[in-house]
């Protein structure tokens, strides 16, 4: 794992598993008209350090939406990004973490070298 980087409200890690992805063409499930690009991004428990970027990424997230979208209260059912995996009945997420990463333009997909990653 690289250390992640926290800029805010954001966080650049990896190398990563992804999980259920669709980044090359939008998902788009049944009865719905609007489809996105999604991917579940499963991060092992052991990578303490990129997990703890996460949760500090997620609070200063918190704190903004607290001002510019709740009129100063925190929800008090709030969805949280970061999951646990041993929570679901999928082996897959055993011993992990996962963020449900959701987009409605293309993601960006790069290989170990950089290079960007064009087609499925």
């Amino acid at each position: 794992m690289i250390k992640p980087v926290v800029k805010e409200n954001k966080v650049v890690f990896g190398p990563c598993r992804l999980s259920y992805t669709h980044v090359f063409n939008k998902y788009t499930p049944e009865g719905s008209d609007d489809g996105k690009y999604m991917t579940n991004v499963l991060i092992p428990k052991k990578e303490k350090e990129t997990i703890k970027a996460i949760q500090q990424a997620i609070e200063c997230g918190k704190k903004s939406a607290i001002v510019s979208k709740w009129g100063g209260k925190e929800p008090k059912k709030l969805d949280m990004p970061l999951r646990d995996g041993d929570e679901k009945e999928d082996d897959v997420y055993a011993d992990h973490f996962f963020v449900n990463a959701k987009s409605n333009t293309r993601p960006g997909i790069i290989a170990s070298d950089r290079s960007p990653i064009v087609d499925e």
